[in-house]
C-alpha cells in the first residue's frame, strides 16, 4: 500500500502545519501525525535536541514514509520549503528548501542546522508564549504519478482531518478571542480562559467560582507553585478531553497539578505514564515521590517493578537516598526480596 493520493484535475494542499508542544521539554526526535500535501502523504521529523554529538542545532525533516511499498516509476520528486516560525518577528523566520527525489535510500530529508538551539526560545520569537515550536512545510510535487482512489482510501480516510466539538473546543483555548473572560497566570505566562468551560469540566474550578470568594469573580487569577507547561497540558485535557503526549519531565508537576485540580482521569493516565516510564535510574525517585504524594496505589506498582525488574540494576547512591528518605519502606522492600513478606 502506498500513500499517495490526490483529486484527479485539481492539486491537494500544498501546506502543512504541525505544532510541537512542550519544545523545550522534549529530547529526541519529535514525528508528526501523517498528512496529505500536494496529493501525497508525507510525515515531519524534528530533533528537538542534537541528534549527533557535534550538533548544536534544531534538526528538521521531511519524510515520505511509503518508499519502500511504491513502485520505483511512482516514488515522488518534490520541491520542498522547511520554515520554523518566528512568532515576534514573521520576517525573521528560519526556512531552508530542498529539491530532490524520495526513494526507498532518501525517503526522509531536510537540513540538521535548520535553527541554533540557543534561539529556541520564547525570547527569542522561536516558541510561541506556551512553550511550543510551530513548524510549516509547502510542498510542490513534480510529474504527479498517483494510486487509484480504492488503493489510499484507507490512508487517506486515516488522514483526513475530522471536524469536532473537541477539536473546536481546542482552537478556542489556542485562540480565545473576545469570548474569553478570565486569565490564569502561572510562571511569568498567562493563558487567556472561559468560565464556563472552566466550571463545566473542572471540579476545582467549579467550587472556586461558587465560592463567592475574589477569586470567584476575578478576571485574573494566580496560580502560584505552578508550572506553566503543565497548566498549558491540563487545560487542553479540560478543553478537549484527552492528554496530549506529555515529556518525561513534565509528567510529575502535571500529576500534582491534575492532583490539585481534582482531575482524576487525567491523574491516573499521568500516573499511568509514571510507571511506564520508570527504569533502573529513575525508579527510587518515582517510587519517594509516589510516597510524598500518598499515591499508594502508584506506590505499590512501583515496588513491583522494583523487586521484578530494576532491583539488580539500580546505582548503590540510589539505595542509599532511598534509605536516607524513606527507611520503612526501604526496609519492607528487604523484607519482601527475602520472602518474608508479601508484596
Amino acid at each position: 500500500m502506498s500513500c499517495m493520493a490526490g483529486k484527479r484535475g485539481a492539486d491537494a494542499d500544498r501546506t502543512y502545519e504541525w505544532v510541537i508542544r512542550y519544545f523545550g521539554c522534549l529530547d529526541g526526535s519529535q514525528v508528526s501525525d501523517p498528512f496529505m500535501a500536494d496529493a501525497y502523504f508525507w510525515r515531519l521529523q524534528c530533533y528537538s535536541k542534537p541528534n549527533t554529538n557535534s550538533q548544536s542545532h534544531v534538526s528538521l525533516f521531511l519524510e515520505y514514509p511509503a518508499a519502500p511499498l511504491t513502485p520505483t516509476d511512482r516514488l515522488p520528486t518534490a520541491t520542498y520549503t522547511l520554515t520554523i516560525v518566528n512568532h515576534k518577528q514573521p520576517a525573521l523566520s528560519q526556512s531552508r528548501s530542498g529539491d530532490n527525489i524520495f526513494n526507498r535510500e532518501r525517503n526522509s530529508q531536510g537540513f540538521s542546522d535548520m535553527l541554533p538551539l540557543t534561539d529556541a526560545t520564547v525570547a527569542k520569537g522561536f516558541l510561541r508564549a506556551d512553550g511550543a515550536m510551530v513548524v510549516r512545510v509547502e510542498i510542490k510535487v513534480k510529474d504527479k504519478k498517483l494510486l487509484t482512489e480504492s488503493e489510499v482510501a484507507p490512508l487517506a480516510k486515516k488522514c483526513k482531518a475530522a471536524s469536532s466539538v473537541t477539536t473546536d473546543l481546542l482552537t478556542l483555548l489556542q485562540d480565545p478571542g473576545p469570548a474569553s473572560d478570565l486569565t490564569l497566570t502561572a510562571g511569568g505566562r498567562s493563558f487567556p480562559v472561559h468560565r464556563a468551560i472552566l466550571a463545566a469540566r473542572c471540579e476545582f474550578f467549579k467550587t472556586m467560582f461558587a465560592s463567592g470568594f475574589d477569586d470567584s469573580t476575578s478576571k485574573q487569577v494566580a496560580m502560584p507553585d505552578t508550572d506553566p507547561d503543565a497548566l498549558q497540558l491540563l487545560l487542553c485535557f479540560i478543553y478537549g478531553g484527552v492528554l496530549d503526549s506529555c515529556p518525561q519531565a513534565l509528567l510529575k508537576p502535571a500529576a500534582e497539578l491534575a492532583d490539585r485540580l481534582r482531575l482524576t482521569d487525567a491523574h491516573a493516565e499521568l500516573e499511568e505514564c509514571i510507571l511506564n516510564g520508570t527504569g533502573p535510574e529513575s525508579i527510587v525517585d518515582d517510587m519517594l515521590w509516589a510516597e510524598r504524594r500518598g499515591s499508594s496505589k502508584l506506590s505499590k506498582s512501583l515496588q513491583r517493578d522494583y523487586l521484578k525488574t530494576h532491583v539488580k540494576k539500580v546505582s548503590e547512591s540510589a539505595m542509599a537516598t532511598l534509605a536516607e528518605h524513606n527507611p520503612k519502606l526501604m526496609a519492607r522492600l528487604c523484607m519482601i526480596s527475602l520472602g518474608r513478606l508479601k508484596p
